[in-house]
Parts: structure tokens; sequence; C-alpha cells
């Protein structure tokens, strides 16, 4: 089972959520799907950090952003690329991922989990 809770500063879902995995057994994912996004694209973690914060201070989630930086790795993409819509894509699909390799459940909490997992 998948359960994903959206949240807003103040609602105590980041809390819910974690007693909710843990009562569970869940796991239980916030801002470890940065890092896990990251590793799975092999791009640098704040190319996502920058654009989750700019999203949470209501800037444009859809435009290009202009980041700037360097990739770890062999990885290369057009910087034209690096918009928020094309990191929410790379992001969704490692919330997918975890989703599917998950064998006792899973909590999700805000980046618009309700939607990426809406079909688990």
């Amino acid at each position: 089972m998948i359960i994903t809770i959206g949240r807003q500063l103040g609602s105590g879902g980041l809390q819910i959520g974690q007693l909710v995995a843990k009562e569970l057994g869940y796991d239980f994912y916030d801002k470890q799907l940065i890092t896990e996004a990251a590793r799975d694209s092999g791009m640098r973690e704040d190319f996502f950090t920058n654009v989750d914060e700019k999203a949470n201070k209501k800037l444009s989630a859809l435009g290009f952003l202009g980041l700037r930086g360097s990739f770890s790795g062999d990885s290369f993409i057009n910087t034209n690329s690096l918009s928020a819509n094309n990191l929410f894509l790379l992001q969704s699909q490692t919330m997918e991922r975890l989703a599917l390799s998950s064998e006792n459940g899973a909590v999700f909490i805000g980046r618009c989990a309700h939607y990426v997992l809406r079909n688990h």
C-alpha cells in the first residue's frame, strides 16, 4: 500500500506521515526523494533542492530556472533542459521506482506524490 500526504508549513503532515509509517512499518520518504532522484539521474542534488526551494516559495515551478553548475559523474544534459518540469519528471520516476520496489508499503510526503502515484 502507498500512502501520500500533502502538506503545508504548520500542517503537521510531516509528523503525521512519520507516525503512520512507524506504526505500519512502512518506508518513509520526504526530502530523501531529492537524494534518490539525484542518485538515479546522475545529477547533483542541489539542482533538485533549488527547484524544491523555489517551488516552496511559490515561484514558477514549470519554467526554466537558470540553474548553474556542473554535473557529477559522466552525465551530460543540455542546461536548457534543466527546467523545473524536467527535474520534476526525473523526481517522479524515482517516486515510481520507490513505490514499486517497496515490499511493506510506503508513505510519501509532499512533492506532488498524490499526483505522481495516483495509480498505485
